[in-house]
């Protein structure tokens, strides 16, 4: 019961995990969070650690972390907002071209806020950067404020050092509204200097060149990110996106994010041709950085989809460019997608030896939030392979290190984990415990997503019990959140284990049923490996009905699946295969 399939829960450019419920006897457990990160372990493995070049490390440790956080309005007119988070993400993106500075995402740095129950203008108060700070691993955060008068605009920012606790000097850009890029310009050179940061002609260079040729595009397309980032309204985000490009059609990063709204409200078909355009036009202007970006995101797509293969072939394109950028945190990324499907694929050696590269490089970082989640990495992987006392182990790490700097997804997540092992060791009194306990941390989060992962597990527990009421009204819970997101494999993977429930319980026409539902979405997914698993337990219910022709036919399509895709189901498939050409003999 500890074999497991990996699923994209939220994706900007990570993957977490979760696993598949095979058969009757495999019942789905679920990881909400699972990444990698920065942990030796030795046992079950004959592993030699992975250790980058000296020049690499050295590198690393040279380059100053920073933060840009918010732009407050304080004009008194909300019509302005979209300037401030304009700001915000356009200084965000030039100073990634200074290869002395590590830039931590602002997904990061909202996903913290919204963790800690924080609103961006909050960071105003020097101890909640600071604080904020901590989390994300920045030595420095630079918040500020705009002010709009007319044609005129002001722009202040002023930067914490979150290892001092001190504000450093601040920094004033002020000029016409119209010239909102060459603002945005100078105060990413200033913010250079007060860091102490060297940038060489070359860099000044891109940071010269415009975000966008068209100030209306532009407009439109920071509202985007407003919506989508800070205000959580997606349908808002990607109507502005669809704007900017209307006004430039070849408006890259409008498209790149149009794709990722579109990609996590699980539209990966408009996702994917909202990437391709992003990429053709990145070729053009040779921006090897999001080019790297924008094919990994595709991988994810294939990868959700369970297109391994197409998967790894945009992954290794996608490293191949950053690896020459010495973009080191983008590797560790890429490396965390690589490492999960080996995993998927039950290659566990190999899985590991590409989370041991993501694990160095973010272990620079000192990054706890990233050590938390990487714990819960290696207690799945232990739990998978039967070593449960040190899969708890790891668990019990990624708990206290939680716990101790305050991070409630990673806690939820860690004891989301020690429901698993505790099912995996049929102790489902605990498993309950646990569930309930990552339940009640992402509740008072609102972490929906988790939410749903969280009713499927609990929804496994009875099921184990043979609480089939139960564990249909846990699906039914998670069926009726999900649907909110429009995530058709999240709906797919729960009409899945409904199906299961009524197996065991014997109803078989109401089992078939959802399998069919099951199985139809996945096709419209394009989830080679997922439509696999689910005509295996189509063929379960025809062998219960002593229909063998189907149940052998459904079979053998899922085995020609899990033959091309490298399932780790597929030795014991073909066994089953086996038995019921037997019977099928037998009988006929």
């Amino acid at each position: 019961m500890t074999k497991k399939e990996i699923l994209k829960i939220f994706c900007n450019i990570g993957i977490s995990k979760a696993p598949q419920m095979n058969t009757e006897k495999e019942h789905r457990k679920n990881f909400s969070e699972i990444l990698c990160n920065s942990v030796k372990f030795c046992g079950l493995f004959c592993l030699t650690y992975l250790v980058f070049s000296q020049s690499v490390i050295a590198g690393l440790t040279q380059k100053k972390t920073i933060s840009v956080a918010m732009f407050e309005n304080i004009t008194g007119n909300k019509e302005y907002d979209w300037i401030g988070t304009g700001f915000a993400e356009t200084v965000t993106t030039k100073l990634v071209n200074v290869k002395s500075i590590i830039v931590v995402e602002r997904l990061k740095l909202l996903d913290v806020l919204k963790e800690q129950k924080l609103q961006l203008s909050g960071l105003v108060d020097e101890n909640t950067a600071i604080k904020v700070g901590k989390l994300i691993a920045a030595q420095y955060i630079v918040v500020g404020s705009f002010q709009k008068s007319g044609v005129e605009l002001k722009v202040v920012a002023r930067i914490v050092n979150v290892e001092t606790a001190r504000a450093e000097k601040s920094v004033t850009v002020e000029g016409k509204f119209s010239d909102i890029f060459e603002l945005q310009r100078k105060l990413t050179l200033e913010l250079a200097g007060i860091i102490e940061t060297p940038v060489s002609e070359e860099e000044k260079t891109e940071i010269a060149k415009p975000p966008a040729r068209n100030f209306a595009a532009y407009e439109w397309f920071a509202k985007g990110k407003m919506y989508y980032y800070e205000k959580f309204q997606s349908d808002e985000a990607i109507a502005s996106y669809k704007k900017a490009i209307k006004i430039d059609k070849d408006y890259a990063d409008a498209y790149f994010e149009l794709g990722n709204a579109f990609e996590n409200k699980g539209f990966y078909g408009e996702a994917y041709e909202s990437y391709k355009n992003a990429l053709l036009l990145y070729e053009i202007k040779n921006n090897r950085l999001n080019m790297g970006k924008t094919l990994q995101n595709i991988g994810i797509i294939f990868y959700t989809q369970g297109n391994y293969d197409k998967a790894m072939e945009y992954y290794n394109k996608s490293i191949a460019i950053i690896e020459k950028l010495e973009n080191y945190s983008e590797m560790a990324k890429i490396y965390n997608n690589i490492w999960l499907i080996k995993y998927n694929r039950g290659d566990y050696k190999s899985a590991l030896e590409d989370c041991n590269k993501a694990i160095e490089i973010n272990e620079k970082y000192a990054n706890n939030r990233e050590i938390s989640v990487g714990y819960c990495n290696i207690g799945s992987l232990y739990d998978t392979l039967g070593n449960y006392d040190k899969a708890m182990e790891f668990c019990n790490k990624a708990i206290e290190i939680s716990r101790k700097i305050g991070y409630q997804r990673g806690l939820a997540s860690a004891y989301n984990l020690a429901g698993n092992i505790h099912y995996s060791r049929e102790n489902y009194d605990k498993a309950f415990e646990r569930f309930g306990k990552s339940l009640e941390i992402n509740e008072k989060l609102g972490s929906e997503l988790s939410i749903v992962e969280n009713y499927i597990n609990l929804g496994a527990v009875y099921y184990a019990n043979k609480k089939y009421v139960k564990a249909i009204d846990c699906y039914d819970k998670a069926l009726k959140i999900g649907k909110k997101f429009s995530n058709k494999l999240n709906i797919a993977r729960i009409y899945n284990n409904i199906g299961l429930v009524y197996f065991a319980d014997g109803d078989y026409t109401s089992a078939r049923k959802y399998f069919q539902k099951s199985f139809k979405m996945k096709q419209e997914l394009g989830d080679t490996t997922g439509s696999g698993v689910v005509m295996s337990n189509i063929s379960l219910v025809f062998e219960a009905e002593k229909d063998y022709n189907s149940a052998v036919k459904y079979l053998e399509d899922a085995v020609k699946i899990f033959e091309k895709t490298e399932y780790y189901m597929l030795e014991k498939s073909l066994k089953k295969l086996d038995d019921l050409r037997k019977k099928q003999h037998e009988k006929n």
